[in-house]
């Protein structure tokens, strides 16, 4: 039996209360996940946002009830729309990043692997 562990659904019930904003790319959900557990690799004083794109029928968030999971094929104008001011890929708000967020969200998803894997060996 194979099980799919997807962090963005295994994680919604502790995003809100870390205060994270909807799923990016490089946004502060994987960089406080980065800064906690590789702090070395992070300097959060080079963070730059970068909003989302609003797109139709792309809701890739599971908190959002318009969420398709419907991976919508990305052009090359889709992709430079998303391009931050330099030139990384960045959806999201990774300023407002932390190692102790990064730690929260870790703890949690290590937990819920633990129940999953637990679950498969019953």
């Amino acid at each position: 039996e194979a099980r799919l562990f997807d962090p963005a659904y295994m994680s919604k019930e502790i995003v809100e209360t870390l205060g994270f904003g909807s799923i990016g790319h490089a946004d502060e959900i994987e960089t406080s996940h980065m800064a906690f557990r590789y702090p070395e690799l992070i300097d959060l004083e080079k963070a730059r946002d970068h909003a989302h794109m609003p797109r139709p029928l792309y809701h890739i968030d599971p908190r959002d009830d318009r969420d398709t999971l419907c991976y919508v094929p990305a052009t090359m104008a889709d992709m430079k729309a998303t391009l931050g001011e330099t030139g990384d890929t960045i959806a999201g708000r990774p300023s407002a990043s932390s190692r102790e967020k990064g730690r929260a969200y870790h703890e949690h998803l290590v937990g819920r692997l633990v129940e999953v894997l637990e679950e498969l060996a019953r």
